[in-house]
């Protein structure tokens, strides 16, 4: 067994090399159309030597691409499917124009234009990030944290929690191999514990919208009887 395992791993090397160096080279002529897939291996290859820039890699994948669109084969296709039934054309295009234009013309412009007056330098993704969760707290609660605009100071801890949930999700995807974050779970170490922490905080702030937004209406009921 000991005497297998090196060559075992150089065949794999080999492979590796041959098909991520002489075939690039052999498909020079011809524009690549998408990501590109390798035997047994798919696009993998190329993930891990443009993993630590992943954005740029995908928009230069993209640029590349008749219709800028391509397809990358990775795990979340029950998510992608819960979202295409929540977020269909008709709910969303209600939602930007309920919601989002409101947003935009009495938050997100006054707050870049009395930037403008005072000279203020601004964090762009601080703000930007700041609309995208007073857009989504709308959207699931019909509840306004006033991050954008107002102090914000009340949906602080939910904002911060949210966006490190958000990151460290969006982290998984990241790895080599898709289902190595279950083992990180499994034993609770590293950034499953902290995205832990970080849902649970989500999940009471979002608890306590939903239950102050029940007995408001509550309320509302008795006061109209």
């Amino acid at each position: 067994m000991d005497i297998l395992t090196p060559f075992i791993f150089l065949t794999f090397f080999s492979f590796f090399i041959y098909f991520l160096f002489f075939t690039s080279t052999k498909s020079k002529s011809k524009p690549q159309q998408g990501f590109k897939h390798f035997p047994f291996v798919g696009t993998l290859p190329l993930f891990l030597l443009n993993r630590h820039r992943f954005l740029d890699w995908s928009t230069e994948v993209l640029r590349n691409c008749r219709t800028n669109t391509a397809v990358y084969k990775r795990p979340g296709k029950v998510s992608r499917k819960t979202a295409s039934y929540e977020f269909h054309t008709k709910s969303l295009r209600n939602f930007v124009l309920e919601n989002a234009i409101v947003e935009i013309q009495s938050r997100l412009l006054p707050h870049f234009g009395k930037a403008c007056e005072t000279e203020r330098i601004l964090d762009l993704q601080d703000v930007l990030e700041r609309f995208a969760f007073d857009n989504v707290c709308r959207l699931a609660f019909n509840y306004d944290p006033a991050c954008l605009g107002g102090d914000g100071t009340a949906a602080a801890e939910f904002m911060r929690s949210f966006e490190n949930a958000a990151n460290l999700i969006s982290g998984r995807f990241m790895y080599a191999f898709p289902g190595f974050y279950k083992v990180k779970k499994f034993f609770n170490i590293g950034s499953e514990k902290t995205l832990k922490e970080s849902v649970a905080v989500v999940h009471k702030s979002a608890e306590d919208i939903i239950h102050s937004r029940l007995e408001e209406k509550n309320t509302t009921q008795i006061e109209n009887d």
